[in-house]
């Protein structure tokens, strides 16, 4: 999941049920992963469920 936000040239970022349906994980999952990641400091979201790298 990381090298994915990572490599996305989206700039509102990755929906999160995008990268479960392409990682092929569940969506619970995904969400538990990026509030992890939010937490953080890794990711944020940019509108609606979507997740860009606090760097990129």
């Amino acid at each position: 999941m990381y090298v994915h936000l990572y490599n996305t040239n989206l700039r509102i970022g990755v929906p999160s049920d995008v990268m479960a349906r392409e990682l092929n994980v569940s969506y619970d999952k995904i969400k538990k992963y990026l509030e992890f990641l939010v937490f953080e400091g890794l990711v944020y979201m940019t509108i609606d469920d979507h997740y860009k790298f606090t760097d990129s």
